[in-house]
């Protein structure tokens, strides 16, 4: 079984010196990495879904009720209509993946593609996850999951290369070593997107950049300090909703953007994962309503706040 379970089958801002200052981290840049101008040859259905169709008791997305969008464009035009969306799109992504990895699965459990499914499963979970801790309370528990989703998003974009040396890399992993097998090929990734004319995309540094807040670096531990000085002190310390939250929320909607393109695009040198577009007919309107809303919102602060000499540039 994929994953070893799946039923059917084959498959604070810092505390200290009197003030609070905050560490954002986006979770990758340029944003235009992941938002192709062309876009791709994929009908945008017309029609707004009134409720998604279930999957099954607790599937992500099921009953919830969408915002009417721009009936003209059919478009989001706000974050919060965005975040509305996001439970839907994450059960048409997982919905897909499980489909077509159960498929590849039952061909051959150590393929490439059966390896990369697994990863996009994974990557998809941790966003649903992610999504129940989104709230300032929880910021820092967002934090290890963002680290968690990146690890599993980077390395599928590291599998689906078409190449000798990416398979043996696969057969490793599978083989459930547990060294450095986990690990993506961060300069094979950014050398690939150089190729495409995207040269800065520094997933090595954004993974680093993480990396300090999910850790127990004194970042992070005032990082949780924050959060919890919002209930717990007494009085609990209030601070602007939009302050906290708005750059999380733009991060977390451009995660949802960045697994879309990684897993369902199909670029020159990666092997196609043979998703059926048919089966997502949100995903293109959401990715690129991610792009003209969320994105924006992250290019205000590209770099984040953590001092340059926290993680390794």
């Amino acid at each position: 079984m994929l994953g070893g379970q799946l039923s059917r089958a084959g498959f604070f801002r810092p505390y200290g010196a009197g003030r609070f200052l905050r560490h954002r981290v986006p979770g990758l840049a340029p944003w235009a990495i992941f938002f192709p101008p062309s876009g791709r040859a994929v009908a945008i259905p017309t029609v707004v879904r009134s409720q998604v169709p279930k999957a099954g008791p607790g599937a992500p997305g099921d009953e919830l009720r969408l915002y009417a969008k721009d009936k003209a464009k059919n478009m989001a035009n706000t974050m919060d209509e965005l975040m509305l969306e996001a439970p839907a799109i994450l059960a048409e992504l997982m919905r897909e993946f499980v489909r077509r990895g159960d498929e590849e699965y039952r061909k051959d459990p150590k393929s490439q593609i059966s390896a990369c499914f697994s990863l996009a499963i994974r990557s998809c979970s941790l966003l649903s996850g992610a999504l129940m801790v989104l709230k300032p309370q929880t910021r820092d528990s967002l934090e290890v999951l963002t680290r968690s989703f990146l690890e599993s998003r980077d390395l599928l974009m590291t599998f689906r290369f078409g190449h000798k040396g990416t398979r043996d890399k696969i057969a490793y992993w599978l083989a459930g070593k547990v060294d450095n097998s986990w690990k993506a090929d961060h300069k094979k990734c950014e050398e690939f997107l150089a190729k495409l004319g995207h040269a800065d995309s520094e997933f090595a540094k954004r993974w680093s950049m993480i990396t300090t807040l999910a850790h127990p670096t004194c970042y992070a531990a005032q990082n949780s300090v924050s959060c919890a000085t919002l209930w717990a002190a007494d009085p609990p310390r209030s601070e602007g909703y939009e302050t906290m939250m708005e750059p999380k929320v733009a991060d977390f909607l451009t995660s949802i953007a960045t697994l879309i393109v990684i897993a369902t695009y199909d670029f020159p040198e990666l092997i196609s994962l043979g998703c059926d577009l048919n089966r997502m007919p949100e995903i293109d309107q959401f990715r690129g309503d991610v792009f003209r809303v969320a994105v924006p919102i992250l290019n205000k602060n590209h770099h984040g706040d953590l001092p340059p000499n926290s993680y390794r540039a």
